[in-house]
């Protein structure tokens, strides 16, 4: 459901229409969709429609232990595709992914598994450093500032996501992560159903 801002992902994160001219992109007045004699909802499927074709390249990390992936491309709306991410991990994940969304050209992805609760939360402690260490690296180079895009985590399962409080401070690297998603990553595995 679209707020005035536009369409809430999860707590501090929205997706908003914008206006690509090539050279720059700009966010879409609140008033145009009426002058167009077109709905918000309507001018956001086609403009989800567009991100799909966008080209987008893939990439693993080169982070060792870290068994994810980068989606990156000059195109300012990389972010985006968080909308299709399920197409982007090539296969079924029931535990959901870590992702962050560190620059406005790149999209980090980090699949869980169900019933490994362990190797996913040292998933998450890898990752908490990885996006920490990008962010502060990337940012630090003052051409890059107006590419600097979030250092937050989120949680994505089923097309959802929520936010995936975490932090590096003094003490190491610190996580809050959300009750459902430590319910399933507690959770057994699925066992596959034979019949006769």
């Amino acid at each position: 459901m679209r707020d005035r801002t536009g369409w809430p992902l999860c707590a501090g994160l929205v997706t908003a229409l914008a206006v690509d001219f090539g050279h720059c992109i700009g966010s879409l007045p609140l008033d145009l969709p009426a002058q167009w004699g077109r709905s918000h909802d309507e001018l956001f499927r086609l403009a989800l429609d567009n991100v799909r074709r966008r080209d987008v390249r893939r990439h693993s990390f080169d982070s060792p232990g870290l068994p994810g992936f980068m989606l990156a491309s000059e195109d300012h709306t990389i972010n985006s595709q968080v909308h299709f991410l399920g197409d982007h991990l090539g296969a079924h994940h029931p535990a959901g992914a870590i992702v962050a969304l560190p620059t406005r050209r790149t999209l980090l992805c980090v699949p869980l598994q169900s019933g490994d609760a362990r190797g996913s939360l040292e998933r998450l402690h890898a990752t908490i450093g990885f996006v920490h260490d990008f962010f502060n690296e990337f940012a630090s180079k003052g051409e890059h500032s107006g590419e600097m895009f979030s250092p937050h985590l989120y949680w994505w399962r089923d097309g959802a996501l929520a936010a995936l409080p975490a932090t590096v401070s003094s003490m190491g690297r610190v996580v809050m992560p959300p009750e459902a998603m430590l319910k399933v990553l507690l959770a057994a595995p699925l066992q596959p159903t034979v019949d006769a």
